[in-house]
């Protein structure tokens, strides 16, 4: 959980963004997602499929992930990923989600976006990863080992939102280690090779949420 101090800077700057949305929705690029591991319910409509719907509406540039090689974070098979694939994406249209205005895409389609892992890595510790809570937390939960691949997770999610020069992700309190973890790896990646990447601001709800939200079966 992040401490008080950063958590009042990330709630004021989140309500500055809520407020210059509507009047200059073209400066906001948004990236949220799930991990394909179940189906969709009305607990993700509520949660964020409406305000992601919102702000596509609004005019922002968004950008849905499907994050199908992060199913194996924390699970040993991939069995009916496809099919969950495929019924994500006819929710996603159920929902209001247009593809004529917010970008749908699976990691497995786009490699390129993955191909950010190997630089990304090379600008942070093991102290830095070990440090993150929510890795923490999210190891407990899925009672797995800590594997590689769960360590690096947020270094994953900063590629998603990098890869699509994303500037707002829209995550709950327990989620802001991840977007400071983006802001230092787009920092670094910055001052060593020149401007490439934006700093990332949450979009802070009340939900428990995150950029690529975990879908339970």
């Amino acid at each position: 959980m992040p401490n008080e101090l950063s958590y009042e800077v990330s709630l004021e700057r989140s309500n500055q963004i809520r407020a210059d949305l509507p009047q200059h929705p073209e400066k906001f690029t948004m990236l949220t997602g799930d991990r394909p591991t179940g189906r969709l319910h009305l607990g993700h409509y509520f949660g964020t499929l409406k305000g992601r719907v919102e702000l596509q509406n609004m005019g922002a540039k968004t950008n849905v992930l499907i994050a199908d090689y992060q199913v194996i974070t924390d699970r040993d098979t991939t069995e009916h990923i496809q099919d969950n694939v495929y019924n994500m994406v006819m929710d996603y249209l159920a929902c209001g989600i247009d593809p004529d205005k917010t970008m749908i895409y699976a990691h497995s389609a786009v490699p390129a976006a993955n191909q950010l892992m190997l630089p990304f890595l090379s600008l942070v510790s093991e102290a830095l990863l070990q440090r993150n809570p929510t890795v923490k937390a999210e190891m407990e939960a899925s009672g797995h080992e800590l594997t590689g691949l769960l360590l690096t997770y947020p270094v994953h999610q900063a590629c998603d939102i990098l890869f699509c020069k994303g500037n707002v992700v829209p995550v709950g309190r327990d989620q802001l280690p991840h977007i400071e973890l983006t802001r230092t790896i787009a920092r670094k990646f910055n001052n060593r090779y020149g401007k490439v990447f934006p700093e990332v601001d949450a979009l802070l709800s009340d939900r428990r949420c995150c950029p690529a939200l975990t879908v339970e079966r």
